[in-house]
């Protein structure tokens, strides 16, 4: 009998499940010259299913704007850049360049604090070092940044910037 009731509460769970299937993930870091930054990261994923595609657009119509909502659909959905968030902007939409089946949501954000430590200064020159801690990607056990299939991050830094290798 019990065994019977905890595979019916299994059973009931499993059908409320949603197994949407991340498509892609892209980020883009346009550096300010006093180091802050705005961020634009937009997640595409694919519905398994009419239901889960009638959710999304019920989340689009009803408005949805936070990303605590929007997480159900991807777990790339989230800040990928910490620190001294502002001017937080999120959009989603239907993905049809993609598929019919698939959705995408759109984060734009302004980061306040330095992504970027100053390593030397001189008369004519500063050479900064990316804080690799500002990142909330995945890392391997040495702390060196991973992006995933179909992932990309992109930064563009100012004009007048040099990057050494």
């Amino acid at each position: 009998m019990r065994l019977w009731l905890v595979a019916s509460i299994l059973l009931l769970a499993s059908l409320g499940a949603r197994a949407y299937g991340d498509y892609s993930f892209g980020a883009e870091v346009r550096v300010n010259p006093d180091g802050t930054a705005h961020v634009s990261e937009k997640t595409i994923f694919l519905f398994e299913n009419n239901d889960e595609r009638q959710e999304f657009e019920n989340k689009l119509n009803l408005g949805e704007s936070t990303i605590l909502e929007w997480q159900k659909f991807s777990r790339n959905v989230k800040f990928h850049v910490r620190g001294g968030i502002q001017n937080v902007r999120i959009t989603a939409k239907k993905e049809f360049s993609v598929s019919f089946s698939a959705g995408a949501v759109v984060i734009d954000y302004d980061v306040q604090s330095n992504l970027f430590v100053t390593l030397a200064q001189g008369s004519r020159r500063t050479i900064y070092s990316l804080d690799e801690k500002a990142l909330g990607f995945d890392v391997t056990r040495t702390g060196e940044t991973i992006l995933g299939n179909n992932m990309k991050l992109v930064f563009e830094i100012p004009r007048d910037a040099e990057l050494l290798s």
